[in-house]
């Protein structure tokens, strides 16, 4: 037997840590009319969900995060617009800084054209968090992949 096949008769099992939590966040997490998903108003499920021990840590992570991040997007901003400076065909300059287990991703793309006025458009610019994925991400998607396969099948 291969592999691949191997791994994919082999049962994934979610942790009961990821299910407690899950359970945990219950109903404050819910799926609107619209497909949106939304956190009840006045709730903040992952901080009334963290180890109490860690929530300051938690809140000091947070912001160092929040302000990095922002000085990251400064930072290649910068570089950004001097890179098309020397190369004007440049469609994208991005990439992803490690910030310890986890990582951020940074983008850059150049207007493309002009607004219906005639001014220029605007760069998308962008960060992006990326988590360290936990060890059950894969049963979880897994399980969700089953679950739809039965929905629609």
């Amino acid at each position: 037997m291969s592999e691949v096949k191997e791994k994919k008769d082999t049962a994934l099992v979610i942790s009961d840590e990821i299910v407690n939590l899950s359970k945990a966040i219950g109903d404050n997490i819910v799926v609107n009319d619209t497909g949106a998903v939304v956190q009840l108003e006045g709730k903040d499920v992952f901080m009334d969900n963290a180890p109490a021990d860690i929530k300051d840590a938690i809140v000091k992570v947070q912001s160092y995060e929040s302000a990095f991040a922002t000085a990251l997007l400064h930072n290649v901003g910068q570089k950004a617009v001097a890179a098309l400076e020397k190369d004007r065909g440049l469609r994208r300059i991005n990439g992803v800084i490690a910030t310890g287990e986890t990582s951020l991703a940074v983008n850059y793309v150049p207007p493309t054209g002009k607004k219906a006025d005639g001014t220029m458009k605007d760069p998308a610019v962008a960060v992006a968090y990326r988590r360290k994925e936990h060890t059950d991400h894969v049963a979880v998607c897994h399980e969700i992949n089953a679950k739809t396969h039965e929905l629609f099948n």
